[in-house]
């Protein structure tokens, strides 16, 4: 799964490390953008917000 991320209108990131896993993702639409929350177990975590962001899938 691949997030594109378009016209970034505020970023909140914490702890960044070489590698992280993913606890959960929030995902929430309002008329200003969409917001992508996420926890960690290990990891980078926090929050990012954009007028656009497109998810793509790849087969494999």
């Amino acid at each position: 799964m691949t997030f594109s991320i378009f016209d970034l209108i505020e970023v909140q990131l914490f702890e960044f490390t070489e590698a992280g896993i993913m606890f959960g993702l929030d995902v929430e639409i309002d008329p200003d953008g969409t917001t992508l929350s996420f926890d960690s177990s290990y990891g980078v975590h926090g929050r990012i917000k954009a007028k656009r962001v497109v998810v793509s899938f790849e087969p494999g």
